[in-house]
């Protein structure tokens, strides 16, 4: 029996003792999740465990330091961790209140001229606002309301249990027992007449359901000491340090693949073209456009560096809206993209079933700011009505495409192998992993096809302004790191990373015999014949174009994580050779998954 609260192997001794000692909640048990006992004749255990109560975070990690068997057990106690008494913090915003301020602060018909100053400006107007027009209240009151005949009853005993303190009658004692058991069972049912109440109002068609589950499985995301690269990382600020250096490394341009030539073809027209740059007045938005994309944006969003909630937007008065649209427009005029828009706070998740005490094992989230998102959808719109117009993207791109999902695309494969098993064909399918494919875009060579493919000069430049010099923060609890330099890549929850994404793989190489599947980064290729090894050197020539392809591009792939197999409707096939790709075999493998479906080798 395991205890996975205490992180340790337990019999059913340890487990009375445990529940014993510890019945209601009232004592955390901290144990390190590596064992602490090494035992020849055993499993390895956790028997090495602490009490504490009334802290916040108390960091639990073994060492490697004596030759017995047991590792000893090093707990940090972080300064300032005692926990406050359980409060719940209430906000409320007048947003008539709101409203007013705002509309006596935005600025009036002015002309502006410096944008960056504009937008910082009308920041702090709307954050302040929110701020003059936001009530707090704290309540330290039990979550659980009880009704008013348990109330009468808990004032009962109350009184029965003065009287028994004051006298030492009997008779009260055994009222005031009575009325414990009599409360404890009123409270349980109370209990389960609100819980049964509660989920008579779920409705699966909304939301209700799936935050009930999320409120009841949500667990607080602990991060433990890390190691860095001058040692471990304890405080906060070193943890957010220790992110920002691992995530600064990942916002770089691949080392390889590479082509110097091409390298060198790109660089110079990219270079050519903004030294010769000349663009006319682009397509302005209105504040009609811009309260459309503001009444879609979706309310519980976190807020990013600018401190604006969509919500906040969505009560901006007529005024703040034109001021809003004036400052776009004057974006889409000068070609600029706003600093303050290019920075972006990062939190970070640990991945399931990793070690975390190694950074790298961490999913990053960026929060950016809203009215910056409200900016990338109008340039969105824009774009996506050029590769309309000049049909850029393949047909078979799928991913973040109007009128396509995943499931056309699997349709599509799928379609693909049952014809296959139909007409008795060898079908060879490779599935390659791209290796962080929107955080290591080329810049320059995105830049270089936005320019070969004519788009609208301001498009380019906004494009570029809006990718080159970004920032990011990582935040550990309300600990900020220094800012950290984003090199490569396209912001993580922007709107254009995708589409920007589809019109760099836009020219993906093409085989008269090879069927391409892509959907965003996932990408799929499948052959088919009646002789194995002549689909297989079908698939191989693919490989080889593609490999030329990849290193023009700077697009790195983790072979060792892609995927070869021969579908056939019936028996086992045994390859007579591997497949390669940049000198690596691609593992065979009898089942695929691919956009979360598993394939097996054959229709049995």
């Amino acid at each position: 029996m395991q205890n996975t609260r205490a992180g340790t192997q337990a019999g059913l001794t340890q487990m009375v003792i445990f529940y014993a000692i510890e019945p209601s909640g009232a004592l955390d048990i901290i144990a390190p999740d590596t064992p602490t006992h090494f035992n020849a004749w055993h499993t390895n255990n956790i028997l090495d465990i602490g009490f504490a109560t009334n802290l916040a975070h108390t960091d639990v990690f073994t060492i490697n330091a004596l030759s017995s068997d047991h590792n000893p057990v090093i707990f940090d106690f972080i300064k300032n961790n005692i926990l406050p008494p359980i409060l719940r913090t209430l906000k409320s915003t007048n947003w008539i209140k709101f409203q007013e301020i705002l509309y006596h602060n935005i600025p009036g018909n002015n002309q502006i001229d410096n944008l960056d100053m504009a937008v910082q400006n009308f920041t702090d107007v709307i954050t302040n606002a929110i701020a003059a027009s936001t009530s707090t209240r704290v309540i330290n009151t039990p979550h659980l309301r009880l009704p008013e005949n348990i109330r009468e009853l808990i004032r009962a005993k109350n009184r029965f249990r003065k009287l028994w303190n004051n006298t030492r009658y009997q008779p009260y004692k055994r009222e005031v027992n009575a009325l414990i058991r009599q409360i404890r069972k009123e409270i349980e049912a109370h209990k389960n007449r609100t819980w049964k109440d509660l989920l008579l109002t779920l409705n699966p068609q909304d939301n209700s359901l799936y935050n009930l589950h999320r409120k009841i499985t949500k667990t607080a995301t602990v991060i433990p000491p890390l190691h860095g690269p001058g040692g471990m990382a304890y405080s906060d600020f070193e943890k957010a340090e220790t992110f920002k250096d691992t995530l600064e490394v990942t916002f770089q341009e691949n080392v390889e693949p590479y082509s110097d030539d091409k390298i060198e073809e790109v660089e110079n027209v990219v270079c050519n073209y903004f030294d010769n740059f000349t663009t006319l007045t682009p397509p302005l938005t209105s504040p009609i456009e811009v309260r459309g994309i503001i009444k879609r944006l979706q309310n519980r969003k976190a807020a990013g560096p600018d401190h604006i909630p969509n919500i906040a937007l969505k009560y901006l008065t007529l005024n703040a809206i034109t001021h809003l649209t004036k400052i776009y427009n004057q974006c889409l005029i000068k070609n600029h993209f706003p600093t303050q828009w290019k920075q972006a706070n990062v939190v970070m998740l640990p991945k399931p079933n990793q070690d975390h005490k190694f950074s790298q094992n961490y999913r990053p989230i960026s929060l950016l700011s809203t009215t910056a998102k409200v900016f990338e959808r109008i340039i969105l719109k824009r774009i996506q009505t050029h590769c309309k117009a000049i049909d850029c993207i393949s047909s078979e791109q799928c991913g973040f495409r109007e009128g396509h999902s995943t499931l056309h695309q699997l349709i599509r494969v799928t379609n693909i192998i049952d014809e296959g098993f139909a007409n008795k064909f060898y079908t060879v399918g490779v599935f390659l992993d791209v290796k962080r494919a929107f955080d290591k875009m080329w810049h320059d060579g995105l830049t270089y096809k936005l320019i070969k493919l004519k788009f609208p000069g301001y498009l380019i430049k906004i494009v570029y302004n809006y990718l080159h010099n970004r920032t990011f923060r990582v935040r550990v609890n309300n600990t900020f790191s220094t800012n950290g330099l984003i090199q490569s890549g396209t912001p993580q929850g922007s709107s254009l990373s995708p589409s920007l994404y589809n019109i760099y793989t836009h020219d993906f190489p093409e085989h008269p015999t090879v069927s391409t599947c892509l959907f965003a980064d996932d990408s799929a290729m499948l052959t088919q014949g009646t002789q194995l090894k002549y689909t297989l050197k079908t698939m191989q020539n693919f490989l080889d174009k593609l490999q030329v392809w990849l290193t023009h591009w700077r697009i790195a792939i983790n072979v060792d994580k892609s995927q070869a197999i021969i579908f056939r409707k019936w028996g086992v096939i045994d390859p007579p050779f591997h497949l390669t790709l940049f000198e690596d075999n691609i593992q065979w493998v009898s089942v695929v998954r691919y956009l979360g479906l598993q394939r097996p080798y054959s229709s049995t």
